[in-house]
């Protein structure tokens, strides 16, 4: 099953740069900001995650697994 996923999806690097940057956000964890930094640096323009909370101070918009599927489904 993880060889079918990294079929389709594509995992982004960390690095000591990602790390410095995440380090001057003021994000809640430390790891939403370095996927926020990840995010960004890749021009995501949304991020899925569990604790939307967390990211109230990011620039990329951000909703659950729940909400996306919804919108998803809602629009067939």
């Amino acid at each position: 099953m993880l060889s079918r996923l990294l079929g389709i999806l594509h995992i982004a690097e960390v690095n000591a740069s990602i790390i410095k940057e995440a380090l001057l956000l003021s994000l809640a964890d430390f790891d939403d900001a370095i996927q926020n930094v990840v995010a960004k640096r890749m021009e995501v323009d949304h991020i899925i995650t569990r604790s939307i909370k967390d990211y109230s101070k990011s620039d990329i918009s951000v909703s659950s697994a729940l909400v996306l599927l919804a919108n998803t489904f809602s629009a067939i």
